[in-house]
C-alpha cells in the first residue's frame, strides 16, 4: 500500500493540472518519470486512468472517479500537518468574495467588520451582486450562494438554512386579501414581483404539525433581477413578493412588510460557501470559511438556523 501513495499523489496534481508536465513543474520532477508513475499506478489498478495523445491528455471515467478519491487523501494528509504543526503564520493577501446583494441587510456585515478589524494584514474584494459569478474565470476566491448548489467543479460547505416567507406592505395584505392558504397568492388580481430567490414553483407546509402541504407557481408582473431591489419595492406598496425571515425579523423595514401567511412555511433554503476545488487548506477562502464556522455561525440571529452537519469544509 505504501508504495501506492507517490503514484496517487502524482495522479492528482496530473488530474489537477491538466497535463504531465504542468505536474512535473509543480513536483519538481521531469515529464517521463510523472509518466512512469502512471503507469505504475494504472497497472496496479489494472485500468487506463489517462488517455494520451500527443498534445493533450485526458482522464478515463475511472480516472475522474479516482481523482477525486486521490484528492481526499491529499487534503487529509494536509489536515494532519495541519493540527500538528499549527498555523503560527499570520494571514495575508487578497480575498476576493462575491456575496448576495441582500446581505448588505444582515448581520453578515456585522461578521464582516469583525474580519476586518481581527486580520487587517487581508485585503478584501468584495461584490454585493445577485447575478452569478463564475469564479474561476472571474478570478474570485469564493461565494457565498443560496438554494441548490450545481456546479459540481466546486468545493463547496453548506452553512445554514434560511426560510422565505411571502410579504406586502399592511395596506396591499388589506387591499387584495384575504389570504387563508398559498394558493390565494396566485388570484389574478394579486401583483407579484419576482425574483432568482423563488421564481420556480414553492411548496408550503402548514404550521404546528399539520400534514396539509401547498404548492404555488406565482406569475410576476414584474421581475428583479436582485432581491435587495425587489424588497425596496414590496416595501413601498409595488407588490407581492418573497423575503427571507432573518429580514422580517430584523426589523430593517420599519414595519413596511408584513407576513401574508403566518399559519404557513415554505421548505427551508441552503445557504452555501463554495470555492475553487483547487484551493489549498491554508488559503484565505479557507481561513474565512474557518472564521465564520468558529465565531459567527455559532451565534446566527433569528430566521437563520445552523444545518447539523456544519463542520470545517474538507
Amino acid at each position: 500500500m505504501i508504495e501506492n501513495l507517490k503514484p496517487v499523489a502524482v495522479f492528482a496534481k496530473v488530474a489537477e493540472t491538466g497535463s504531465f508536465s504542468g505536474a512535473a513543474k509543480a513536483l519538481g520532477m521531469s515529464a517521463p518519470v510523472v509518466s512512469q508513475h502512471i503507469s505504475q499506478l494504472e497497472k496496479r489498478l489494472d485500468t487506463a486512468l489517462i488517455y494520451r495523445s500527443t498534445r493533450s491528455l485526458s482522464l478515463t471515467d475511472a480516472g475522474r472517479r479516482f481523482a477525486v478519491h486521490a484528492r481526499n487523501m491529499l487534503d487529509a494528509l494536509a489536515d494532519g500537518f495541519d493540527e500538528v504543526e499549527g498555523d503560527t503564520q499570520t494571514p495575508s493577501g487578497t480575498l476576493s468574495v462575491a456575496l448576495p446583494a441582500l446581505i448588505l441587510e444582515s448581520t453578515f456585515m456585522d461578521w464582516l467588520a469583525c474580519y476586518i478589524a481581527k486580520f487587517p494584514q487581508i485585503h478584501l474584494r468584495l461584490s454585493f451582486d445577485d447575478q452569478f459569478k463564475d469564479l474561476v474565470r472571474e478570478g474570485y476566491d469564493l461565494a457565498i450562494r443560496s438554494g441548490a448548489m450545481v456546479d459540481s467543479s466546486l468545493k463547496m460547505r453548506k452553512l445554514m438554512d434560511g426560510e422565505l416567507a411571502p410579504v406586502a406592505t399592511p395596506e396591499m395584505i388589506e387591499k387584495h386579501g384575504p389570504f387563508n392558504r398559498p394558493s390565494d397568492l396566485e388570484r389574478e388580481d394579486v401583483p407579484w414581483i419576482g425574483t432568482h430567490l423563488a421564481v420556480n414553483r414553492l411548496t408550503f407546509r402548514q404550521t404546528g404539525g399539520g400534514n396539509d402541504f401547498e404548492a404555488i407557481s406565482p406569475k410576476p408582473n414584474i421581475m428583479v433581477d436582485s432581491a435587495l431591489g425587489a424588497i425596496k419595492l414590496i416595501e413601498r406598496g409595488a407588490g407581492f413578493g418573497f423575503a427571507p425571515k432573518f429580514y422580517i425579523e430584523s426589523g430593517r423595514h420599519e414595519g413596511r412588510l408584513a407576513q401574508v401567511l403566518d399559519n404557513w412555511e415554505t421548505d427551508p433554503i441552503g445557504v452555501h460557501a463554495v470555492w475553487p476545488a483547487n484551493s489549498g487548506r491554508r488559503s484565505l477562502s479557507r481561513h474565512f470559511i474557518n472564521f465564520l464556522e468558529d465565531e459567527c455561525l455559532p451565534n446566527l440571529p433569528a430566521g437563520l438556523k445552523r444545518t447539523a452537519s456544519a463542520k470545517r469544509p474538507a
